[in-house]
């Protein structure tokens, strides 16, 4: 679980605290020492208000006990990850490319550039999920708030612009076609180390 939350981000964790080798207070702990925000639900069989408290002072951002509903999981996990969305810095910085989500501007090594209301939905959805691949389905359902595919190539069309604008001066290329799967937003290792 270390090993995977480090390779990639989560909109949140659920964590049973009985686990072999490490107990679900401990990688709770570790995750927060480490810097991980994610929001995290801790499941466990114990009642007592100790082993609440508990999980809350490690960094559990909430706690169910066993046994529960799975309707009441699932809504607790959507509360986590709508309150994780809301918190979430409004500020990205990759490389040289900087994203404000309150002002909803967005600049590359210091120039600002003109997206529109759509452009800028992608590139934020892929900064947020980057270096992880986007597929033309979550961006739909994600930015488009469409959950069928409309037969159409709204998404390369809006793609394809959002790069023109991100390269231009003949800047390094950020949007990456992964054939067969999506896109993935990538800073080129040089702009990374700034």
């Amino acid at each position: 679980a270390l090993e995977e939350i480090g390779k990639r981000r989560f909109d949140a964790l659920v964590v049973d605290v009985v686990m072999p080798g490490i107990t679900g207070y401990e990688l709770v702990e570790q995750l927060r020492s480490q810097g991980v925000t994610t929001p995290v639900l801790m499941l466990t069989g114990r009642r007592e208000v100790e082993d609440v408290v508990k999980g809350l002072t490690v960094g559990a951002d909430d706690y169910l006990t066993k046994p529960f509903h799975i309707a009441e999981l699932e809504a607790r996990v959507n509360a986590l990850v709508r309150r994780g969305q809301a918190s979430a810095d409004t500020r990205i910085s990759l490389g040289g490319l900087e994203i404000d989500a309150l002002k909803r501007a967005v600049t590359r090594e210091g120039q600002d550039l003109d997206l529109t209301h759509r452009e800028f939905d992608i590139l934020f959805h892929f900064a947020r999920r980057s270096p992880d691949v986007v597929s033309r389905e979550e961006l739909l359902k994600e930015v488009w708030g469409v959950e069928f595919d409309p037969g159409t190539n709204v998404v390369e069309v809006h793609v394809f612009n959002l790069r023109k604008k991100l390269e231009t001066n003949d800047a390094a290329r950020l949007v990456h076609t992964v054939r067969g799967q999506g896109y993935r937003l990538e800073v080129p290792a040089e702009a990374a180390a700034r």
